[in-house]
């Protein structure tokens, strides 16, 4: 089989990766291809021609790595207005227990409630079943009861977002066989299948939108991705300092870190705009970055910890942890903001058992390519060996579309 070749396109990056499984269940990473987004000097965003040519580049340099001449293609989408629903479907139980059959009708009456005009799905998970008041079941099969009751997450994406991003990535020669919600593959990259079954939250900081995804008992349980990111703070500091958005990105990671162990009083040379709008040598004390940098970061983690309260995930007893991931999770000292202002342990999302990436510093911003190659991988794996288990009959089933989702469920029950 033809290997795979996993894109990311974000607001300042196109990413590729292209990988295969190990013997030993790891991701051998073979061809890493990463282009950033031109900007103009305020961060303005790229256009359609650009975001081709920038989104080749990245194709090419991962094909060379891996010398990989015609491979597959999957995309991560992190786009706008990702979403999800919870929608439940109920079948009587003619024979008063759970057999493979009531579990497929159960499946069918939810999957018909979740079409959504103007949507594209692009997962489904089996969060749930419920038999009579029996609730929280991962495998019905057997129970006895006069009801059942089967509960997906669906995520969804725009229709009109899907069809130009697949236009997109076919003009740069990638033709695509899946598009895959991005918040849901960077759990699968940085989270462990421990904290997939007892709880854990990702939050995916891009550079203009953060993707937040929920697990709970292994199954995903909330997607979606919601405005603001890295590109805000950069372009609020350009803004402040006087210089370009290029200027301000390398700023903020050289001299923007949220810690209290630096001189803020120390100036730094840093090219700013002249009066006829060229850069010219400038300086400028690096405490005014720090503080520009640091006001909207916190910002940003209010934003958040408003929205996990909205999806019921806010603080408390039970709070589940949170894994950072994305290019402005990178930022110095966000982990111990993002503990204060979310009120729960945070840590850093590296993706695991990834060769190539494990220890890589900018692994986190490759975390949704990387959770893409993992899915695809073990997907395929299902289709050939036909054999699954507990874990993948009770968890997030991806595909390209809801009705294979759905299908694969009703087969292996």
């Amino acid at each position: 089989m033809r290997p795979l070749a996993a894109l990311d396109i974000g607001a300042g990056k196109f990413a590729c990766l292209i990988g295969s499984p190990t013997e030993a269940g790891a991701i051998e990473i073979a061809g890493v291809g990463r282009q950033s987004a031109r900007r103009g000097p305020r961060g303005e965003q790229h256009d359609f021609e650009g975001a081709v040519r920038a989104l080749s580049v990245a194709i090419g340099q991962a094909q060379r790595m891996a010398g990989v001449d015609d491979p597959r293609f999957a995309l991560a989408y992190a786009g706008p207005d990702l979403g999800c629903d919870h929608v439940s479907g109920a079948a009587p139980l003619p024979r008063g227990v759970v057999e493979p059959g009531d579990v497929a009708a159960a499946l069918d009456a939810a999957r018909a409630r979740s079409v959504r005009p103007g949507r594209t799905t692009l997962h489904v998970s089996a969060m749930e079943y419920a038999v009579d008041d029996r609730r929280g079941l991962l495998d019905p099969r057997g129970e006895r009861g006069r009801m059942l009751v089967a509960t997906l997450c669906v995520v969804h994406a725009p229709t009109e977002a899907i069809q130009a991003t697949e236009r997109l990535c076919e003009c740069a020669g990638a033709p695509l066989e899946a598009i895959e919600p991005a918040p849901f593959l960077v759990g699968l990259a940085v989270l462990s299948e421990e904290e997939r079954r007892d709880g854990a939250v990702v939050l995916d900081i891009g550079e203009s939108r953060i993707g937040v995804a929920a697990f709970r008992n292994g199954a995903l349980t909330h997607a979606e991705t919601i405005a603001g990111g890295g590109a805000r703070v950069t372009a609020d500091l350009a803004a402040r300092l006087g210089t370009t958005f290029g200027v301000a990105e390398r700023a903020k990671h050289a001299y923007g870190g949220l810690g209290h162990d630096q001189s803020h009083d120390d100036a730094v040379e840093l090219p700013l705009l002249g009066a006829d709008g060229r850069l010219e040598p400038g300086r400028v004390l690096r405490g005014l970055i720090s503080e520009c940098v640091e006001s909207r970061v916190a910002m940003l983690l209010a934003r958040i910890a408003t929205r996990l309260d909205e999806i019921g995930e806010g603080p408390g007893p039970g709070a589940l942890g949170v894994a950072l991931a994305g290019g402005a999770s990178l930022t110095p000292g966000i982990r111990s903001r993002a503990m204060t202002a979310l009120g729960r342990p945070v840590r850093m999302g590296q993706p695991m058992d990834f060769g190539g990436l494990d220890d890589s510093l900018d692994g986190p911003s490759f975390a949704a390519a990387a959770g893409l190659l993992r899915k695809r991988a073990e997907t395929e794996a299902q289709h050939r060996t036909r054999s699954p288990s507990r874990l993948a009959a009770a968890a997030p089933i991806l595909r390209r579309g809801a009705a294979d989702a759905v299908a694969w469920i009703k087969e292996n029950f």
